[in-house]
């Protein structure tokens, strides 16, 4: 069970898998291994790489939300390696494609051995004639996205409640992106701080970036964590401690938005009261996530609708099917286990934001660290999705 399964698919597109000689299991093919395996309590992970030759800002999208329906646990979004010993070195190739690339520390692959400052680092492409550099960081913010709002399932009920009006989740994360001016503060800050450091870890060469980072107040940066970091797992930490509450409030607005946009003659305060309901039940199911701080308490709401069952129904049933006659307790708790991972997590790496990424990255199920659930005819409290059996810690000595 410490076992997961990659679905390594590079891109969705027949063309660009055509441009890199690849082909991909059939989708249907991949529905069922990613549902036999979910089935059996195991979870799966799906991966994509961008930009490769011949891929849009278009078709990435269209293929990401394939890749999203397809049930997969966990989308992966890597940015594309320019290694040699591949075509991506080649300089007809490049010209081909006209590929622009740039130079980055692989993160946090660096050292001081004998005196000497040490990195690792690695050519990524970062533009072709097909998808411009602006489009580069609007999908790396979408992959931001997608590693923050979807793996996980910090923010599920939306996606599900998305799912009853046939929109698919890439979808509502781009209009999510499209219209990040009309966010809360703290969740732009967070897409603008984020853009602002995938650009400022790039480099020309690699004389320029071992130049300036053997400087030794540059050096210090990487070593305080604030250069030469995953910025996505940073990012991700940071939305789901510092703007969390923006989150709810910005995806549940935008959802309502745009599902009047799409249904002209729906029921608006039927809809906005239903997304009312899945905003706090999301509230309190992640109350406290990664706050070492913040209280630990049960908290308890009223809900008019039985959540529950319609969570269980996985978006195939529309929640007002399970509307309440009269309204229903939930109580959303943290169990004695949980407490001691906390805890043991908080000693073993700390508290600060570097701290809290090494913590999402190493926790192979961040499901397991919501608060679980019960109602008043419930002796214990369950959890909220369908129990993993893969609840482990990536427990290294490296950082």
């Amino acid at each position: 069970n410490m076992f997961s399964v990659n679905m390594s698919l590079q891109s969705m597109s027949e063309s660009v898998l055509a441009n890199i000689r690849r082909a991909n299991i059939r989708h249907d093919d991949m529905m069922a291994v990613n549902n036999h395996l979910r089935a059996a309590g195991r979870t799966t992970k799906a991966e994509l790489i961008l930009p490769l030759p011949g891929e849009t800002k278009e078709s990435f999208i269209e293929g990401l939300n394939k890749v999203l329906d397809s049930n997969a646990s966990s989308v992966t979004i890597y940015t594309l390696m320019m290694l040699y010993g591949t075509e991506f070195k080649t300089p007809a190739y490049r010209e081909k494609h006209k590929y622009t690339g740039k130079f980055r520390i692989v993160p946090l692959n660096f050292g001081d051995y004998d005196g000497k400052k040490i990195f690792d680092f690695e050519e990524v492409g970062i533009s072709t004639k097909d998808l411009s550099f602006e489009d580069y960081l609007a999908l790396r913010s979408i992959a931001l996205m997608v590693e923050s709002l979807h793996n996980g399932k910090p923010y599920e009920e939306f996606f599900l409640y998305a799912k009853q009006y046939k929109i698919k989740s890439a979808t509502i994360l781009n209009f999510l992106y499209e219209n990040m001016s009309e966010a809360p503060e703290s969740v732009r800050t967070i897409i603008n701080d984020f853009k602002e450091e995938t650009k400022n870890e790039l480099w020309d060469s690699e004389k320029d970036l071992v130049k300036f980072y053997r400087e030794e107040n540059n050096y210090k940066l990487l070593k305080e964590g604030k250069r030469g970091g995953n910025l996505i797992f940073k990012y991700k930490s940071k939305s789901l401690t510092e703007a969390k509450v923006g989150w709810i409030d910005f995806i549940a607005k935008q959802l309502v938005k745009y599902i009047q946009k799409e249904y002209q003659d729906i029921n608006v305060d039927k809809l906005e009261s239903e997304v009312e309901e899945i905003k706090i039940f999301i509230t309190l199911k992640l109350e406290s996530l990664l706050q070492h701080n913040s209280s630990l308490d049960i908290v308890k709401h009223d809900f008019k609708y039985d959540m529950i069952k319609w969570i269980d129904q996985l978006g195939t049933k529309k929640l007002s099917e399970f509307a309440l006659k009269n309204k229903k307790p939930y109580f959303f708790e943290y169990t004695v286990e949980q407490v001691n991972n906390r805890n043991d997590y908080f000693k073993r790496y700390g508290k600060d934001i570097n701290a809290l990424s090494k913590i999402v990255t190493r926790i192979s199920n961040l499901e397991s660290q919501f608060r679980k659930i019960k109602n008043t005819d419930d002796k214990t409290p369950r959890d909220i999705y369908q129990k993993s059996e893969e609840l482990f810690t990536k427990y290294a000595l490296s950082n």
